[in-house]
């Protein structure tokens, strides 16, 4: 302290001598207060922990070697330097510099202080502190003290601490066995979660619960035995199985681990691990069975049962396998399968297991192997792979002996290249042996050939009214017929159903091939015997023969083929010769198909309409629709030539239901133009192949609900040889649409080969006779003519004469009393347009289009 000397009296003797008392004094003092510095420098130097001291205003003052250490700076200097704001460059935390002076503001003093500071180097360091302000004589705040402890590691325990007991919980709780702790005396202390869902006790309840009242009855002493045997110095960890029943009463079987638990080197109780077992004991047991079953199975089985690691030595066979091969079990398993498979197997066997190793995949494939008698035995296998720990080690094979499907596979071999009824050669076979003469023809051009295609006539009728059996009885004895006109060098073959084919084979002369034609179609019009019933049959052949165009069988097949339509086209029971023309025929009905289909899709058709006339007073009775194309570019179509290309593709079918839609729309919009027409009738033409829909009644009735049209109105026309072709068949379905309301004409008729009983059948109101008898002006057809009118008014049926031209036709219908007729006589088909025109004229009994006196038409 510093005295000013105005504030010191100076007096005489005393006072210098109280000058040197206290002078002394001074020293002393100076001195103690010296030593007490360096004592304090020497702590502050040497101290474990760090010692600051900072200004309130956040700069370090002075910091001791410990601390600058502590934060990794070389000297207390280079710390203070560095360190120019506590609160940025020490504290890791801003907020942290906050929170203590808050602290210190309020007490100042803070204890134990735990913060997080910032090394030189970045890095961060948990500390200890504690801190105290100083201050001066008159309470003003001078500086801050603190001392530093680095409590990392303390931190860094606790925090390792806390996760082992966070992942001691984890377990404790998520695990999928069942943890719990007890006392010594039975008590459960915890059980976790599957605890719970294990005993079905929740686990308060549980840690009330002694291990007795769990226990079955019968594994208490186990259970006590191995608590014992703990207790009294024995395994520290055992292990056993135990049931315990659950809070419903069921067993549950449990694999338990046990541990003594330790405190200050005493056993104060038990921690246990146990697990649900009782699906794994189900398990095994089933697996017990069923390796039992398996071996049962294995030794028992039909079939050869056998195993072989996957470089093919055997390592098991059945008893079965022991009879197949003549090897014993312990034979086999010293063998590999390259000493079994026959040779020429061997690289298929072998492929057979490295592709099974690739994809892993079953397989079934045939091998033969040979016996120890020497035998080939053929055998069919199925293989698996068998695995260990996911990777294969093997395979399993289980192979059936088939020597007899074998044989008898040979036998259907032999057969596989002849008809099964005629004992010809069928057409894979003829069709070898026309293309071996394709070959021979384009080699050598003069070794010619030729092919007949041969069509049976009406083959199906036949095959409805007499039966199948009758039907094949002529399908073998026309083979035979065959097979008596041809050398002995050419081949004859059933292709299927009523189709032949015949291949001549070096032929001088084409003619030859027109004379063997002309042969079979003799024969074959000579009557057939069959089974009581004579039977007359003809057929249509189509020539084809070699040239050097042909490069296949199937293009000498097809040209057959196009010539045997081209002759039943022209008539049936003939021949006819392909050629270059029929070729173009055939392309240019294909174009009309493709131009028929768009037809259909583009609404090309329209309906003409032919008025039915009644003879006595030339009233209109009705009209027959028929059917037009308006063809884009070749203009107006006749039915003729597009009808029977729809009947062969089917598009009759859908072009039939919108003639019927169209033509009952119309005849309903003419009905209603006057009462007189409200009875006029429609007449409708219906195909075979409309006739083969089994839902054909349904359309018909779908159309007359659509239109509002009468069925009574409604006459469909159906020809004679379609009734005949379908007589079994169409007998209910014209029944129906009779019970509808709907008549029913036969068309054409007189040019088919209907019967009387047959005619009885059906349920017809009308017949049409053919144009044919009424055009041909001769006795022979005025007799035919007159028969069909008798006949049909014997039957209660009306007759329509069609095709009636002349004057003399209608005189001679009048003379012979047909009542009703149509033709050109009258009217040609017209469009609607004029069909309206010709019904108001037909309005006027001065214009009927037929005079009473039959002299002229009007």
């Amino acid at each position: 302290m510093t005295t000013r000397q105005s504030d010191i009296e100076l007096t005489g003797p005393s006072v210098l001598d109280a000058s040197r008392a206290g002078r002394v004094c001074v020293d002393e003092s100076f001195e103690t207060l010296r030593q007490v510095e360096l004592r304090y420098r020497s702590i502050f130097e040497n101290a474990i922990h760090g010692i600051y001291q900072s200004t309130p205003a956040g700069r370090f003052l002075n910091v001791n070697p410990a601390l600058a250490r502590m934060l990794g700076y070389d000297s207390p200097a280079d710390m203070i330097a560095s360190c120019t704001d506590i609160a940025l460059d020490y504290y890791a935390e801003p907020l942290a510099r906050a929170e203590f002076l808050a602290l210190l503001s309020g007490r100042g003093v803070v204890q134990g202080f735990e913060v997080q500071v910032r090394r030189k180097d970045g890095t961060t360091i948990w500390t200890r502190e504690n801190v105290h302000a100083v201050s001066g004589q008159h309470g003003q705040l001078l500086y801050y003290e603190g001392s530093v402890e680095d409590v990392t590691a303390q931190k860094q325990a606790e925090q390792a601490l806390r996760d082992s007991e966070e992942r001691y919980r984890n377990l404790f709780q998520n695990a999928n066995d069942v943890i719990y702790t007890m006392d010594l005396e039975g008590r459960y202390t915890s059980v976790n979660k599957v605890g719970e869902h294990v005993t079905g006790y929740s686990q308060a309840e549980l840690c009330q619960m002694n291990f007795a009242q769990l226990v079955a009855p019968e594994h208490l002493p186990l259970s006590r035995g191995m608590m014992e045997r703990k207790l009294n110095g024995g395994e520290t960890t055992t292990f056993y199985e135990i049931e315990i029943v659950n809070r419903a009463g069921a067993r549950v079987l449990l694999e338990v681990s046990t541990q003594l638990i330790y405190q200050h080197g005493r056993a104060v109780g038990v921690q246990g691990i146990a697990r649900d077992i009782t699906e794994r004991k189900r398990a095994e047991a089933a697996l017990r069975e069923s390796e039992e079953r398996y071996r049962e199975l294995f030794e028992n089985a039909n079939d050869i049962v056998y195993t072989h690691d996957l470089r093919g030595n055997f390592t098991s066979l059945n008893k079965t396998g022991e009879r197949a091969t003549g090897y014993t079990r312990a034979e086999a398993v010293e063998m590999n399968i390259a000493q079994v498979v026959a040779p020429e197997h061997l690289q298929m066997a072998r492929e057979m297991i490295g592709r099974k190793q690739a994809a892993g995949e079953s397989t079934v494939y045939e091998l033969e192997i040979i016996a120890k008698d020497g035998r080939h035995v053929p055998l069919e296998i199925s293989t698996r792979l068998i695995f260990q720990d996911g990777r294969a080690v093997g395979v399993q094979g289980i192979a059936r002996d088939i020597t007899e499907r074998k044989q008898a596979e040979e036998r259907l071999r032999q057969h596989a290249l002849s008809d099964a009824l005629t004992g010809l050669p069928n057409r894979v076979l003829f069709t070898d042996h026309l293309h071996l003469a394709v070959e021979q023809a384009r080699r050598h051009p003069e070794q010619r050939f030729a092919v007949l295609f041969l069509d049976l006539d009406r083959f199906k009728m036949i095959n409805d009214s007499l039966g199948h059996t009758v039907g094949d009885q002529l399908l073998v004895t026309i083979a035979r017929q065959l097979e008596g006109c041809l050398r002995a060098g050419d081949t004859v073959a059933r292709l299927g159903g009523d189709e032949f084919a015949i291949l001549l084979n070096d032929i001088a002369h084409f003619d030859d091939a027109i004379r063997v034609a002309e042969r079979v179609l003799r024969e074959l019009k000579l009557p057939f015997n069959l089974d009581g019933h004579e039977v007359f049959t003809t057929a249509s052949i189509g020539i084809a023969l070699s040239n050097n165009r042909y490069e296949t069988a199937e293009d000498v097949l097809r040209d057959a083929d196009t010539a045997m339509y081209r002759a039943k086209a022209e008539g049936k029971a003939r021949y006819e010769v392909f050629d270059m023309v029929m070729h173009a025929r055939v392309v240019a009905l294909l174009q009309l198909e493709n131009d028929l289909r768009r037809a259909i899709e583009r609404a090309e058709f329209c309906l003409h309409y032919q008025p039915i006339v009644a003879l006595t007073d030339g009233r209109v009775t009705g009209f027959e629709a028929l059917v037009r194309w308006q063809h884009p570019e070749r203009g107006l179509i006749q039915p003729a030539e597009f009808i029977p290309v729809a009947e062969e593709t089917g598009l009759i079918i859908p072009l039939g239901r919108w003639v019927l839609r169209a033509a009952c729309a119309q005849m309903k919009r003419w009905q209603a133009l006057s009462p007189q027409h409200g009875q006029l009738k429609l007449s409708v033409n219906l195909s075979g192949k409309q006739f083969a829909q089994a839902d054909l009644c349904e359309q018909i009735e779908h159309t007359l609900a659509v239109t509002n049209f009468d069925p009574r109105c409604l006459q469909l026309e159906i020809t004679e040889s379609v009734l005949m072709e379908n007589a079994r068949s169409i007998v209910p379905m014209l029944s129906r649409l009779r019970d509808l309301g709907v008549e029913l004409a036969i068309d054409d008729f007189g040019t088919g080969y209907s019967s009387l009983s047959y005619l009885r059948r059906f349920p017809i109101q009308t017949l049409k006779i053919d144009r044919s008898f009424i055009m041909r002006d001769d006795d022979e057809n005025r007799e035919i003519v007159r028969t069909i009118i008798l006949l049909a008014r014997n039957m209660r049926k009306d007759v329509i004469a069609e095709g009636v031209e002349t004057p003399a036709q209608l005189a001679t219908l009048r003379l012979l009393a047909c009542a009703y007729a149509q033709g050109y006589l009258f009217s040609p088909p017209q469009d609607v347009a004029q069909t309206e025109q010709l019904l108001k004229h037909a309005l006027d009994p001065a214009m009927r289009l037929l005079p009473a006196n039959a002299e002229c038409v009007a």
